[in-house]
């Protein structure tokens, strides 16, 4: 039986037992017993036992009327965020590419993520050799799958750590709301996931030289010279008509359905990336006093005209939280991003006084990055 399947880690069956809803009584000598509605099922304590552990999956694919290797790969990728790299050609490309493609997109592939790591650190238009040795380590840890039968797609696996949400408070006369940070690691592939969508839906589809305000726009995103060096070299192999990325959001931790789920692009769009990595090069395009975030407090006191939304993002190479305070209309929709996990872009003057927190009282941007070209 455990030849079938690739048996998950027993750390990654309890974590998505206990995500999943599953209450675990007091430990045995040999394992625990957890509950789920009318259903129980008993887990081991060691995992050395592969035939034990599996069974736990075999029961936990009968509560859940799953196909046992489907079961065992939604408990392995649990907490795995997911970029599933797919090079399409005019004929069907199945079990093999021409090495030097293939050793084009797993280098790019690794340079597109690494941009991506520092970028997501602080807006930069071009990172040139200044890479961030946190946004490296990310890099450095991610997982590259087999490629997929039936044409060349290259799973890249990037794991994030486990994440406790805190209490939700509620006074007589102040609403709060909170939640925890976005791991930087979910931060990192975000970051990969919006700067492809954005050099898509600004730079190709428009099928236009970038202007200077479309340069601005996709740095905001996460773009930066180096990743689109790296996606034209991509799209200018002969080998690939079409590059397309579809995204797997670890269910371990709450994402916006916002986040992109696939990009496609055309082999062809390879001349409009790489002119916008030069121009790039050539124009200094560093907004000031823009961060972006996910909203991790909510605070409105009963009567004000106004609310506060706390942002978790990175100012000066540091994890911060920056208040943001927004007109009541404006925040009820604030409301509605924190709910859905939505991240947020803010543009405004960020003011600290002495053993006080950052704020930012007038912003003249705040909206869902998603939503960054839609006003």
């Amino acid at each position: 039986m455990t030849t079938e399947i690739l048996v998950p880690d027993l750390r990654d069956i309890q974590g998505y037992m206990r995500h999943t809803g599953w209450q675990e009584y007091p430990p045995g000598r040999a394992g625990s017993l957890w509950s789920k509605a009318d259903t129980q099922i008993g887990v081991p304590h060691n995992g050395e036992h592969k035939d034990a552990v599996v069974g736990v999956v075999e029961r936990l694919a009968f509560a859940e009327s799953r196909p046992l290797r489907s079961m065992a790969e939604r408990i392995r990728h649990f907490r795995f965020d997911i970029a599933h790299l797919r090079a399409v050609n005019d004929f069907k490309i199945a079990d093999s590419i021409p090495l030097e493609a293939g050793s084009v997109i797993t280098n790019s592939a690794r340079m597109m993520l690494r941009s991506s790591g520092t970028t997501s650190r602080g807006i930069r238009s071009e990172i040139a050799g200044s890479y961030s040795k946190i946004g490296d380590r990310v890099v450095q840890e991610a997982r590259m799958g087999h490629t997929e039968r039936g044409s060349f797609i290259i799973p890249v696996l990037v794991k994030l750590p486990e994440v406790e949400e805190p209490a939700v408070g509620q006074g007589s006369f102040v609403s709060i709301a909170k939640s925890a940070p976005e791991p930087f690691e979910r931060r990192v592939m975000r970051t990969f996931a919006q700067s492809l969508a954005a050099v898509k839906q600004l730079v190709v589809e428009p099928a236009l030289e970038p202007s200077i305000e479309v340069l601005f726009a996709i740095v905001e995103r996460g773009v930066s010279r180096e990743f689109c060096w790296a996606l034209s070299r991509v799209l200018e192999q002969s080998a690939v008509s079409k590059f397309d990325t579809r995204f797997s959001w670890a269910e371990s931790v709450q994402h916006s359905r916002s986040l992109p789920e696939s990009v496609e692009l055309d082999g062809e769009a390879h001349e409009l990336v790489e002119m916008t990595a030069d121009k790039l090069k050539v124009h200094k395009v560093e907004p000031h006093q823009v961060f972006s975030g996910k909203i991790v407090e909510l605070r409105h006191n009963t009567g004000d005209a106004y609310g506060w939304i706390k942002v978790s993002t990175i100012r000066n190479n540091r994890n911060s939280e920056i208040s943001v305070r927004l007109p009541a209309d404006h925040y009820n929709d604030a409301v509605e991003w924190h709910r859905d996990a939505r991240p947020v872009l803010v543009e405004g003057q960020i003011q600290r006084a002495f053993g006080q927190r950052a704020t930012v009282r007038d912003p003249r941007r705040c909206y869902p990055v998603d939503e960054t070209f839609l006003r």
